[in-house]
Formats: structure tokens, sequence, C-alpha cells
């Protein structure tokens, strides 16, 4: 990510194979439509190293600070 000044609060929501979700907020240094881009569709494991693997459907903005 890089530093452009821009302060971008999302929640990223995911889902498994399974239909099970979850969701995490994070402050990102990127504009709006770079964060949702940044996020959508990548997959992350919520809990650990054997954790279930996730994957993004959808970004919300919570906050945007230029």
């Amino acid at each position: 990510m890089n530093n452009s000044g821009f302060v971008t609060t999302v929640r990223v929501y995911l889902k498994d194979r399974y239909g099970n979700t979850d969701s995490f907020t994070i402050p990102v240094n990127l504009p709006q439509m770079e964060a949702h881009k940044y996020y959508y569709g990548k997959w992350f494991r919520m809990d650990g190293l054997t954790g279930t693997r996730m994957q993004c459907y959808k970004v919300d903005t919570i906050n945007f600070k230029k």
C-alpha cells in the first residue's frame, strides 16, 4: 500500500465455501475505490495458519479522510 495522504476505513465481508461469514474493519492508506479493489475477491485465513479460508465478497466504506 502507498502513503497517498488518504485514510479510508473499510469493513471487509468474508464467506467460506460452506456459507459461513465473518468480517473485519481496517484503516488503509488508500482512496476509497482503491481500497475496495484491494480487498474484493481476496482470500484470507481467519483462524491462524490452519483456519478456514474465506473470500471477500463485499467491502463497505466506514470512514474516509484526505
